[in-house]
């Protein structure tokens, strides 16, 4: 009662929370008799102004609470059944759900909402089902219907966040877990997944200040560190993130993707055999891991071990054949091994076209931009290098080159870092579009606008 009253009237600095604490307390303020003179002038006041004494908030909150209650069993009352009556079928759904039937679960989850429409658990959990299933459109139908049922259960936006992230929605996932967070400050998936999120958006900051919040509440959980390293190495800082991917290695050995972005972060900082460990050892822990094997080409390229190179890229698309940069990666690879002929290298090129472009090509829209010969024409290119880089030297002469009265540059970036490379290919170029975050059918809608 008194801790209640003295948090009301704004003094929660004299809340003792021991014994001793209270003696240390009460000596401090013997000691003050300005402060002790102050609470004696005031304390009636503060008292008055707090909630304590707000009648009529205090009746408006209740009458609230009375309100909501009488909605609710109202809603459990739709068809003269008594709330008790649906449990039964909703704890089998649940059960169905746990076990992995997910037939079963939607089944039964869908039986309880013919019983209770209103039953904001049951639409959770249906659109839980359809995530699940890949259906993510329809589950955000559904735990938005759950939502608008019961906006203050924590669990509803930390799930609709996963469905709008596979949607490409990321503002909007972002958002739902936001509003996760203020329901449940203390709820681990959302601020990881929030920091997902903010990552994808390039928001990388952000995206490290809800990491920490989550190392904070599950200190022991491996994935935190691992994302953290993840971030800082998208930010071109490697060196920051070896702690934390060794971090995650200590809680967890087998982490074999660890093992894998550990090495990514040396080979960024020119360790190549300390590279060539690590991605030995994602490999050692997941032999099926495809990246893990393109990763060690690309190191074992480096070294000058053509062969060996060529034969981890294949092994890899071996085991991904829809690996498109993993096959990108050994044909530019082949350009460097002196036992591949021109013609071998070649074949390789309309492989590639075969397997990754021919399929695409049924999809490709009509284009509707004019078709006039001589018209200034827009022009697109898109890199991950506009950044201190090879390509970067190439290709910033050609942009500042362009006769800006015959074509327009656009340039979409989809990598992370930024430097004096980027602001000086951004100055040259006519539109500017960032596009990390897109996916390949977003960006390619975007290109498709632009005409």
């Amino acid at each position: 009662m008194g801790q209640s009253i003295l948090r009301c009237v704004g003094l929660p600095e004299l809340v003792a929370a021991s014994d001793a604490d209270y003696v240390t307390i009460a000596q401090t303020l013997a000691q003050d008799l300005p402060r002790l003179a102050d609470l004696r002038a005031t304390l009636r006041q503060r008292l008055l102004d707090s909630a304590l004494c707000d009648e009529a908030g205090f009746t408006h909150k209740l009458e609230l609470a009375y309100r909501q209650m009488w909605q609710c069993w109202c809603a459990q009352q739709i068809g003269n059944q008594p709330a008790v009556a649906a449990n039964p079928i909703f704890q089998q759904a649940l059960q169905a759900h746990q076990s992995g039937d997910l037939t079963a679960a939607q089944a039964l989850y869908e039986q309880v909402l013919r019983l209770q429409p209103a039953h904001a658990q049951a639409w959770h959990y249906l659109g839980v089902v359809a995530h699940q299933g890949g259906h993510h459109a329809q589950a955000v139908a559904r735990m938005t219907q759950a939502i608008a049922l019961d906006g203050q259960q924590a669990v509803f936006y930390s799930n609709l966040g996963p469905a709008l992230r596979a949607l490409g929605q990321l503002d909007q996932a972002a958002e739902a877990y936001r509003h996760a967070i203020a329901l449940a400050p203390s709820n681990f998936d959302a601020h990881n997944n929030l920091g997902n999120v903010c990552r994808q958006l390039g928001q990388f900051e952000q995206a490290l200040v809800h990491y920490q919040c989550a190392a904070k509440l599950n200190p022991a959980n491996p994935l935190v560190s691992f994302n953290m390293g993840g971030v800082l190495t998208e930010q071109g800082r490697a060196d920051l993130a070896l702690a934390h991917f060794e971090k995650a290695l200590n809680l967890d050995p087998g982490y074999a993707q660890a093992w894998n972005d550990l090495g990514k972060a040396h080979r960024l900082l020119g360790r190549l055999v300390q590279a060539e460990h690590c991605f030995r050892q994602a490999i050692a822990l997941n032999p099926r891991d495809a990246k893990a094997l393109n990763n060690l080409a690309g190191v074992l390229k480096l070294h000058g071990q053509s062969a060996a190179a060529l034969a981890a890229y294949q092994q890899a698309l071996a085991l991904d054949p829809g690996y498109a940069d993993g096959f990108s990666n050994m044909l530019f690879a082949m350009q460097y091994a002196p036992q591949v002929s021109s013609r071998d290298l070649f074949e390789a090129h309309r492989t590639y076209a075969q397997r990754f472009e021919i399929p695409c090509l049924a999809q490709w829209p009509k284009h509707l931009n004019a078709r006039e010969p001589n018209r200034r024409l827009k022009v697109g290119y898109v890199s991950a290098d506009f950044r201190h880089h090879a390509v970067a030297y190439f290709i910033e002469p050609v942009l500042a080159s362009h006769d800006k009265g015959a074509f327009e540059v656009v340039c979409y970036y989809n990598g992370t870092l930024v430097d004096a490379f980027t602001e000086r290919i951004k100055a040259v170029a006519d539109q500017w579009v960032p596009c990390q975050a897109m996916t390949d059918e977003q960006l390619a809608a975007h290109c498709g606008r632009s005409n």
